[in-house]
């Protein structure tokens, strides 16, 4: 049907790959698309009671220990859509606004890359982009690749944008990821101040 937009999901992490991928978007397909998602997965790490313990702190209530968790979730989340607020004026100025920002959450403890995954096939976009680090064969087989599990695993079509050249950390923006252990830490350090 030539009446049918074509929906892009473009996945972002804070990498300067993923700056890449925009500016390889804008040319090659933001043109084109009738609709546009960026995407970033955030994840966190929870509180254990335990945790704070085996730093040297007290074992927390568990009720403390939930709402810690609930604020390490919120914190995370609001980095990601900063994160995804970012890429999205670049887009723009690239000439493509996206019509959605979505921050995904990342399950505790599983890679981003299942987060992606259940979106994307819960959306069914007609294709989905994301960038690759460049690794070879024994980092892929060592580490995982996102771009390779999306491309084995997607119902849609993936778009993998390599890199330009190799991967050049000067320039990567702040992670999304929020540890527990240094809130907990920070956490005990404002407690022995008391």
């Amino acid at each position: 049907n030539a009446d049918r937009k074509v929906h892009v999901v473009v996945a972002v992490d804070g990498s300067a790959f993923s700056r890449h991928v925009i500016n390889w978007c804008a040319k090659n397909c933001f043109p084109t698309a009738g609709k546009v998602t960026l995407i970033h997965a955030y994840g966190f790490r929870p509180l254990l009671p335990q945790q704070c313990a085996i730093l040297g702190g007290p074992i927390l209530p568990e009720d403390e220990v939930e709402e810690t968790n609930r604020i390490l979730e919120e914190e995370a989340r609001e980095r990601s859509a900063q994160l995804l607020e970012w890429y999205a004026k670049q887009a723009e100025k690239l000439g493509c606004k996206p019509d959605e920002v979505k921050p995904i959450r990342a399950e505790p403890d599983l890679s981003p890359k299942y987060a992606i995954l259940e979106f994307t096939n819960k959306l069914k976009p007609e294709f989905l982009v994301c960038g690759s680090r460049g690794m070879g064969a024994v980092g892929r087989t060592f580490l995982g690749s996102t771009s390779d599990f999306l491309v084995h695993n997607a119902e849609c079509a993936v778009v993998v944008v390599k890199p330009e050249e190799p991967a050049k950390d000067e320039n990567k923006l702040e992670e999304v990821d929020v540890l527990a252990e240094e809130f907990c830490a920070s956490k005990m350090e404002k407690l022995k101040k008391l």
